[in-house]
């Protein structure tokens, strides 16, 4: 986002580019959600965009599309559990996503656990949930690239060298790493400045708490 951008420039450029893939990522991810509710859901996700820009919440040069997907998916997972619903882990990004060399599906439990294990103690809470999907919305690239291409799609090591212009495989897989460290140093802060109590536990020789 430029700052000469504003909300009805947004909605120009990308309600009709995001609607199609927003609306199918949410009945694939809550396949009994019905189409009319990922509607509202896609409406009110611009709605919380205007809202946050009216109060200065977004940075600019924000990924629109991973920051519209990423609060629609939290406003979706809450409308669930309000009904009963739950998806297979709870919370927002796509099951559908293979790791480095295997076929497992990845997950923002994923993400957390390569956390500090005081945030991981957290992974429930919804406030956690929301500044995680917020910082890595804000994730810059070629960090922010990476880390959707390895979280968001069935992007090889490989695919992602490409995509970004590294050297190979091995070079990508180091930078995700690096990307990682950064993005999980941000939460952190964020956490902590929330009020959460990320303090790193003291630990006994046996490495129990």
């Amino acid at each position: 986002m430029t700052m000469e951008e504003n909300f009805e420039d947004i909605v120009r450029k990308y309600y009709n580019r995001f609607r199609e893939p927003f609306m199918r990522k949410l009945t694939r991810q809550y396949p009994s959600m019905r189409l009319d509710t990922a509607e509202d859901l896609y409406q009110e996700a611009f709605l919380a965009v205007q809202d946050n820009i009216h109060r200065g919440k977004v940075r600019p040069n924000t990924d629109w599309n991973a920051y519209i997907l990423a609060i629609g998916l939290n406003m979706a997972s809450k409308e669930q559990r309000h009904e009963g619903i739950t998806d297979s882990f709870g919370i927002v990004y796509d099951r559908n996503m293979e790791g480095d060399n295997s076929g497992l599906g990845r997950k923002v439990e994923d993400i957390i656990k390569e956390m500090p294990e005081e945030e991981v103690s957290l992974c429930n809470n919804p406030e956690v949930l929301s500044r995680l999907g917020n910082e890595l919305a804000h994730t810059p690239d070629p960090c922010g690239k990476i880390i959707r291409l390895f979280y968001y799609t069935d992007a090889t090591m490989e695919d992602i060298a490409e995509e970004t212009g590294l050297k190979n495989a091995q070079t990508a897989k180091a930078k995700k790493s690096q990307c990682m460290s950064d993005l999980i140093n941000r939460v952190t802060a964020a956490l902590r400045r929330a009020g959460f109590d990320v303090t790193p536990k003291k630990r006994n020789r046996n490495g129990k708490n």
